[in-house]
């Protein structure tokens, strides 16, 4: 997760999103996240055996990232979502993620995670491919 990766030593997509976040800090990209991340954090930080402190700012940090707005989770996407797990097999959060971006009308996902390719109608954008889309 690119949220995530500027947080966990060694992870291997950590240059690259924290590039891609430095891009968004300083207006070069247009991003949203949707506040599902944020648990998504939240719940790695607590396996990784952070504190609650701990999580709770890393978690303050990432919601105050200059130029990155958010997207509430609604029940209409909630609904989306719960359709298309047992169809695509995929995962709650990451349903509840796509669907949120369906609902908003966005462009895509970035992420690189596979399994958002499971999802016909989400296009997917991997981190390089959202830094070469940039403002000059």
């Amino acid at each position: 997760m690119i949220l995530l990766a500027p947080l966990l030593e060694g992870d291997p997509l950590q240059p690259t999103a924290n590039k891609l976040l430095e891009e968004i800090r300083k207006g070069k990209i247009t991003a949203v996240c949707s506040v599902v991340s944020l648990q998504e954090v939240a719940y790695v930080l607590k396996r990784e055996h952070r504190t609650p402190e701990q999580i709770r700012e890393s978690v303050r940090l990432l919601r105050t990232i200059p130029n990155l707005g958010w997207l509430a989770l609604t029940p209409k996407s909630a609904d989306r979502a719960f359709e298309w797990m047992p169809r695509y097999g995929t995962a709650l959060s990451d349903s509840l993620l796509a669907a949120t971006v369906e609902e908003a009308g966005l462009a895509g996902i970035v992420t690189a995670d596979d399994d958002f390719k499971r999802l016909p109608d989400i296009t997917i954008f991997s981190p390089q491919q959202a830094l070469g889309s940039r403002k000059p």
